[in-house]
């Protein structure tokens, strides 16, 4: 006796899960029925039309591919994409690369008290003049497997941004090939319904059943057609991914849209951070701030959320909080509402008079406004040496 999926309408043998579109029939069942009690009924839910044989016109394929297009369009943000492209993403971007959760019991309670704040505001142009020199100074960074943010801190052509925007994690490559064969599989599985319609209209000679059929096989074969696309350009971006040449792969644009190639990068082994050397100079770096400034103060960041590039977005500083992974040095990040989404990852975190506090970098996961941004001070730490005065 065969089975149909209440989301797809696909036959098959009984089973916890639609061989189609994959959804667990138990899950599905619980989310229409917190929908219906959350949600006015509709007066009129059509039927599905139904194809000659009895079985449900609505592409197979459709269903089948769209989880599998979903899941690789999200892990581009994660191949960077955009980032985590961290910020915000988990470091796994290349838009939405992933998201970050500290361990049990981390980040800490706030550090010791902080430094008092500066007596006098600058000015409020002289505010948007410094936040515009930060904006220049901020970039867009383009590697194979999705972008992120970075910025100057010298005249030396030097850029820091997040180690996991221009490293790929080989893990992620694994799944994205796991992907890409369930799409494959979707699409031969799609071709041979394909076949079977032509066959069967070949067999049909009443017009109207013949319309009925031409009219539906050609709405599947556009699907076809469309994912089949879908497939190739993945499967392109897979080879570049497993076949870049680092550093030549990766790409620096600047505010202005002047593209850069990057000649060499230094990755620290302790933090979530990288500094990237361009040939010749960029424009002027960004001033640090090492002192901590109050909760409560205002701040900025700058950066690629999703590939918006070059956006300011602002919130305060929450908290000092000290971080660390097993083995590795230990962190002072700050804690900030601003908004921090994916492609930020690697983009400085400002105060108002435009220097710069630190680096943005993840986001607790499963909350709002609830962002962090490894501290300046230990980014020079760890590049000391390699940073020019």
């Amino acid at each position: 006796m065969l089975t149909q999926c209440p989301k797809c309408g696909f036959r098959q043998t009984p089973s916890e899960v639609c061989k189609a579109c994959g959804i667990v029939f138990a899950k599905f069942a619980e989310r229409q029925a917190d929908s219906r009690e959350a949600a006015p009924q509709p007066v009129f839910t059509p039927e599905p039309e139904r194809r000659p044989g009895g079985r449900s016109q609505l592409p197979t394929l459709i269903i089948a591919v769209l989880a599998i297009a979903v899941g690789l369009l999200a892990g581009k943000l994660y191949f960077g994409g955009s980032s985590p492209s961290v910020a915000a993403q988990r470091p796994a971007p290349v838009s939405p690369a992933p998201q970050e959760s500290f361990p049990p019991g981390q980040p800490s309670a706030p550090l010791g008290p902080p430094a008092p704040a500066a007596a006098e505001l600058p000015p409020p142009l002289a505010a948007a003049n410094s936040i515009e020199t930060a904006h220049s100074a901020t970039v867009y960074i383009k590697t194979p497997w999705g972008s992120g943010s970075g910025f100057f801190v010298d005249n030396a052509g030097h850029i820091v941004t997040n180690r996991h925007v221009i490293q790929f994690d080989p893990k992620k490559l694994q799944h994205f090939r796991e992907q890409l064969e369930q799409l494959e599989k979707a699409l031969n599985r799609e071709k041979k319904n394909i076949r079977a319609l032509e066959e069967q209209l070949e067999r049909t000679s009443n017009p109207e059943r013949r319309r009925k059929i031409q009219d539906h096989l050609k709405a599947r074969q556009q699907e076809y057609e469309k994912y089949d696309l879908l497939y190739w350009k993945y499967q392109e971006q897979r080879r570049q991914i497993q076949y870049s040449d680092q550093p030549s792969a990766i790409k620096v644009v600047l505010a202005d849209g002047q593209e850069l190639s990057v000649s060499d990068i230094a990755v620290s082994e302790n933090f979530d951070l990288a500094l990237l050397t361009i040939e010749g100079s960029g424009p002027e770096p960004i001033k640090p701030n090492f002192k901590q400034l109050i909760p409560g103060a205002k701040v900025f960041t700058i950066g690629n959320p999703m590939g918006l590039k070059h956006s300011v977005t602002a919130g305060i500083v929450s908290a000092y909080r000290s971080y660390q992974k097993p083995g590795k040095a230990n962190a002072t990040v700050i804690q900030t509402d601003a908004p921090i989404n994916p492609g930020n990852s690697g983009g400085p975190l400002v105060d108002e008079e435009g220097r710069v506090l630190g680096v943005n970098t993840m986001i607790l996961g499963n909350t709002q406004g609830i962002g962090f941004a490894i501290s300046i001070q230990d980014v020079w730490n760890e590049f000391s040496g390699q940073i020019s005065p």
